[in-house]
């Protein structure tokens, strides 16, 4: 521009030794010190009363008032007595007509640019200062509502103030010295600017320093650019000034105290979001001692409550919180979980239907109403509101895997595995969206798609067990032994402690009819994991086809020994000790006490499980109570036990009135397994 005062070119940086060596640099380091320091202290005790617990008051705004105009006059002062260099070294000249066209235009510009960032910036939405920021669509430093406590002179003085010494500080002291010293214009605004946000960053709140960067991107723009301060002053005191006017016009309405800030309420918030939920629901009882009339502390404490699984308070909060703002559907979104998560899905529904009459438009609320219909069995409408969630966020895999289970669940695998192939498009490293879709292709029966989706599972996440698990099943479907085995030797070499692999390979060993390698993959399983319970059934099932008797009789008592107070185990271990056709693998005292002991653990009310000692008694030769109890397990079996077990007992009884103990060959492990009670 015509009026900017000409600067002469800059020449190349210097090097870090060169101003290490420069005896300027103390000099600018005491005058950062002044232009900085006594304002970040004070910011920083400001921080710290909120932190505990402590409104500031017109006290501490007074304290900031006299500390900035020490801070303005101890920064001129330096710079006459100390520099020895005139005020004219800080941009400080006589106003010209164009300085105050500048300084409008700058007002504007930078309330377009502020506008826009409480927009793009959410963090502006929780913070200390959201509620008038919500008014005024503009963000307010922390500072405002602490100004507010004082005078309307005196918090406008603040206003003056604050800025002055910001703008002396950051642009007219440290980017010219700084420039000067570096010898960069580049280098000297970023630390210029970075000095300025840090050092005001504890007065005037995080949120608001954040959401100002853009402002202050300008303004150290415009300077550089033009060299004159009286512009940047007045751009940045109006931008500050017009958010305080109309605050003022609404002075009755932040007198209220449904519109305080409450600093309860705030770490109540931060908390949750720590989730260090004991702590905010003491937080949020204080916040409601404080104020008993606000909705947001009842609907925050609702949702504390929710998530530490006390349903019934976390509804009635969430109900005070909607009986006092009905209009707000995050209450309603908050109590339709507590209800659906208590498993009260009628009342869900209703909640969530209430939250969407209230914002429609929220792709949210139809994810959740979707799964709560989806967890009431209406597949079809759940993939209604699953569509609606893919129209209003069609860029979220995660609603493209929703509506792909509901479309499996209702049998259709096209669409299923359409929705399938949207989530892989827009996640391709996410190895869960090729899990996803080999399912749906095992579920079809093509086995070399699915394998095809395994294999680039594995390899997007090579050391995901899961994934290495999965594959093995899909070489299983194929009956692919050979393949299995290889992948499950593969897992255990890379796992040596991992059971599974082991056990997975003795499975391909099992069905190729290696029943030998089978066993030895099974020793190498319970070595890894010797308190596996299962592990020791599986390898008796192995031994007693591969002819080990005694082997087998010792893995059963393990595994009754190790799971003393799981009927199951015993009955299992009982059944095989009892019935099995090889003599040497019967033990018939061992069978009748792990027998007894699964009666008791039933309350001797499950038939096959008395079945399974009357099977006992018989294998030990006491017929009179192998009939006694076998009769008895025929009276115990009711409509839903399988009409072929009910058959099974009375062959039995037959049997054992025939002074017969019944035995039967095991010759597949899958038949040793008796039915859970």
């Amino acid at each position: 521009m015509a009026d900017a005062i000409p600067e002469p070119p800059l020449p190349k940086p210097r090097s870090a030794a060169a101003l290490a060596a420069n005896p300027e640099v103390a000099a600018i380091e005491a005058g950062l010190a002044i232009a900085f320091g006594t304002i970040f202290l004070v910011g920083v005790v400001g921080w710290l009363l909120q932190l505990f617990g402590q409104t500031p008051g017109a006290l501490f705004a007074r304290v900031v008032l006299f500390s900035e105009l020490a801070t303005v006059a101890a920064l001129a002062a330096f710079v006459i007595a100390w520099e020895r260099m005139p005020l004219g070294s800080l941009r400080i000249g006589k106003p010209a007509r164009i300085d105050f066209e500048f300084g409008l235009a700058l007002i504007v510009m930078l309330l377009v640019v502020e506008v826009a960032a409480a927009y793009l910036i959410p963090v502006l939405y929780t913070s200390e200062a959201a509620f008038l920021s919500n008014w005024l669509v503009i963000p307010l430093p922390a500072v405002v509502p602490i100004a507010l406590k004082l005078p309307w002179y005196s918090a406008a003085a603040l206003i003056v103030l604050i800025v002055l010494a910001e703008e002396l500080g950051a642009r007219a002291y440290a980017y010219t010295r700084l420039e000067r010293l570096t010898r960069s214009m580049v280098l000297a605004a970023g630390l210029a600017l970075l000095i300025d946000v840090v050092a005001y960053a504890p007065l005037l709140g995080l949120d608001y320093t954040i959401c100002f960067i853009p402002a202050e991107l300008i303004l150290m723009w415009f300077f550089v650019s033009e060299r004159r301060l009286l512009p940047c002053i007045i751009g940045h005191l109006g931008f500050n000034l017009i958010p305080l006017i109309l605050l003022g016009l609404h002075l009755p309405v932040l007198a209220s105290p449904a519109h305080a800030v409450n600093p309860h309420f705030q770490r109540g918030a931060q908390l949750e979001r720590d989730h260090d939920y004991r702590g905010a629901l003491a937080e949020f009882d204080q916040a409601l001692r404080d104020d008993p009339n606000s909705a947001d502390a009842y609907g925050e404490r609702g949702a504390v409550h929710g998530f530490l699984g006390q349903f019934d308070p976390a509804i009635k909060d969430l109900s005070e919180a909607i009986r006092r703002d009905p209009n707000q559907p995050r209450y309603f979104v908050n109590r339709s979980w507590t209800y659906r998560v208590r498993g009260d899905l009628p009342h869900a529904l209703a909640d969530i239907n209430s939250a969407i009459d209230l914002d429609p438009k929220e792709p949210d609320y139809y994810d959740r109403r979707g799964y709560i219909y989806s967890l009431m069995g209406d597949h079809a409408r759940a993939i209604a509101d699953y569509t609606v969630w893919i129209e209003g966020e069609p860029h979220n895999p995660a609603a493209y895997q929703a509506r792909s289970d509901e479309y499996r669940l209702t049998g259709d695998y096209a669409k299923a595995l359409r929705d399938a192939e949207s989530y892989i498009k827009l996640k391709p490293s996410d190895p869960y969206g090729y899990s996803m879709k080999g399912n749906i292709e095992l579920q079809q029966h093509q086995y070399d798609e699915a394998l095809a989706d395994g294999r680039k599972m594995l390899e997007l996440d090579p050391l995901n067990l899961q994934s290495a698990y999965s594959v093995a099943g899909i070489y299983k479907y194929m009956g692919r032994w050979d393949d299995e085995i290889s992948l499950c030797r593969k897992i255990a070499a890379d796992h040596p402690k991992e059971a599974n692999a082991y056990a997975c390979a003795a499975e391909g060993y099992y069905h190729k009819g290696d029943l030998a390698s089978a066993v030895s993959a099974m020793d190498k399983a319970i070595g890894a994991h010797p308190e596996a319970a299962g592990l020791y059934l599986q390898r008796a099932n192995l031994e007693i086809l591969a002819g080990k008797a005694k082997p087998a009789q010792a893995d059963l008592k393990k595994l009754a020994a190790l799971l003393p107070n799981d009927p199951m185990a015993n009955n299992q271990a009982a059944w095989i000790l009892s019935t099995s056709s090889q003599p040497e693998m019967r033990d018939p005292q061992a069978a009748i006490a792990m027998a007894r002991k699964a009666c008791h653990l039933t309350s001797w009310k499950e038939s096959q499980v008395i079945d399974t000692l009357a099977a006992a008694y018989a294998s030990n030769g006491d017929f009179s109570e192998a009939v006694k109890w076998e009769r008895y397990a025929l009276k115990m079996a009711g409509p839903a036990t399988p009409r072929p077990a009910v058959k099974g007992m009375r062959d039995r009884l037959a049997l054992y009135e025939n002074h017969t103990p019944y035995h039967e060959d095991l010759s597949d492990p899958l038949l040793t397994a008796r039915p859970p009670p």
